[in-house]
């Protein structure tokens, strides 16, 4: 079993119009799907136990556990 934590996939979901008000810089954000797929294929492969797509997203689960309020302020702030 592999735990994936994908950030923004870029898939028509979030065309649904509850989703009119998402921040667009986040949209830019989006990863494509290939990318998050070759990215569990590899982890399953190498037998991780959890991957982070894209990796440098990985902090935000750090902060997340260490600094909540933190990681919720800049979540206000930054998504």
């Amino acid at each position: 079993m592999t735990l994936v934590n994908p950030g923004i996939v870029a898939t028509s979901f979030f065309e649904h119009p509850s989703f009119a008000r998402f921040p667009r810089p986040a949209r830019r954000r989006a990863i494509a799907p290939e990318v998050v797929a070759a990215a569990i294929v590899r982890a399953v492969r190498r037998g991780r136990v959890e991957v982070t797509i894209p990796a440098h997203y990985a902090i935000g689960t750090v902060l997340k556990t260490v600094a909540p309020a933190l990681f919720r302020r800049l979540m206000q702030r930054y998504a």
